[in-house]
């Protein structure tokens, strides 16, 4: 007689459930890395000034998204600054854009942004 295998049950470390504040809240951040590339690419006056500034400004973001924002950083800062800090990160990528001469993008950005800061339970 075969044996019937015992029901199975759930993985006690199954994947977190994401919700749509979340999802928004990570898209921001990544639109926000791709968008200070463009406009460090934008507004360096020759290649090398391009690639300068996109990576730099791209990898002063990560750092104090790494050191301060992030959900696992050591230092994370308590609920108040850390909203500050973001929505300082999101407004400078928006007047960077604008300043490259992508204002559209810029102000799209800058809306999404804040919806999302406004809607995340952080």
């Amino acid at each position: 007689m075969p044996r019937t295998p015992p029901p199975s049950a759930p993985a006690p470390d199954s994947a977190p459930q994401v919700s749509g504040a979340g999802a928004l809240a990570f898209l921001v951040e990544l639109a926000m890395l791709v968008l200070l590339a463009v406009a460090g690419w934008r507004l360096g006056g020759s290649t090398a000034a391009s690639v300068l500034l996109a990576v730099g400004l791209v990898a002063a973001a990560v750092v104090v998204w790494g050191l301060w924002l992030a959900p696992r950083a050591r230092r994370r800062l308590p609920r108040a600054p850390r909203l500050a800090a973001k929505a300082a990160l999101f407004a400078a990528t928006a007047v960077l854009d604008a300043v490259a001469g992508l204002v559209v993008t810029a102000v799209v950005f800058a809306v999404v942004a804040a919806v999302s800061l406004v809607w995340a339970h952080d």
